[in-house]
């Protein structure tokens, strides 16, 4: 038979008591210890760039933040408006942070191109059966970028645009025809200034309009408002040709109604 347990006195007791949360204050720190080393190899099994500049905050399969607001379904990309390829990635990637990814990862950069519709999906099909994977052989995000924007424009487009861009001229085209073939012009000239876009769309409207630019005050100095004021002035000057047609018009009636009345009076 076992001896009865001996009894503590007030000092033996409070020594046990400390010596066993001593005990789980090692056995927590040993536990939040490994939980990091679980991190940290969690970061690294995720990210395919062995270069990454560090881990994810967020890593896949760990916490997330939360977030007060429902973020809006992810934005959709077709590439027939390639100027907006830049603005299209770099939202996407400030949504893939929002929901908690890292943008470097493989699972981020096949989430983007699931966004990607039309050609660009067919672009992307064709990458994934070639490099037999799932992420088309992208190791990180700016290889993905810099495959896009290679395949909408092209190293030999800018020579072509420049060359299309020296014969363009508004003519009789109307001034919504003549803006969007400038701007899809501008897409693969991507290092001309505001000033030289400026310059250059003056000089190829069309005359007549154009001179309404030198009686500005003040003067426009963005692509943007010569674009929107050469549209008022087109607009003005339809206006003004209706109500010189209607101002002949009524003229003609007039001089007419006057010789016939002159040819009554006689007879």
């Amino acid at each position: 038979m076992d001896p009865p347990p001996a009894i503590l006195d007030n000092a033996q007791l409070t020594t046990a008591v400390l010596n066993t949360n001593n005990q789980l204050g090692q056995l927590s720190a040993i536990l939040q210890s490994t939980q990091d080393q679980l991190r940290i190899a969690s970061n690294e099994s995720a990210s395919a760039d062995p270069n990454n500049s560090g881990p994810s905050p967020y890593p896949f399969n760990s916490h997330r933040p939360h977030l007060s607001a429902k973020l809006p379904p992810p934005l959709l990309f077709d590439g027939r408006k390639p100027e907006r390829l830049g603005s299209w990635l770099f939202r996407m990637s400030q949504y893939l942070v929002m929901s908690g990814y890292n943008v470097n990862t493989l699972e981020a950069i096949t989430f983007a191109a699931i966004c990607l519709q039309g050609t660009l999906a067919t672009w992307w099909e064709n990458a994934c059966r070639q490099t037999s994977s799932s992420y088309a052989g992208f190791p990180h995000w700016a290889a993905f970028c810099t495959a896009l924007f290679t395949y909408l424009c092209p190293p030999d487009a800018r020579p072509r645009a420049m060359e299309k861009m020296r014969e363009l001229q508004q003519g009789r085209d109307p001034v919504h025809v003549f803006v969007a073939k400038f701007l899809a012009l501008l897409v693969d000239i991507p290092d001309w200034s505001e000033h030289t876009k400026v310059t250059e769309f003056k000089a190829k409207a069309n005359p007549d309009l154009a001179v309404s630019f030198a009686l500005m005050t003040p003067q426009p100095t963005t692509l943007e408002e010569h674009i929107r004021l050469l549209t008022v002035f087109e607009q003005q000057q339809k206006e003004q040709r209706l109500q010189q047609k209607n101002y002949l018009k009524q003229a003609n009636s007039r001089s007419h109604n006057s010789y016939n009345h002159r040819d009554y009076s006689s007879t």
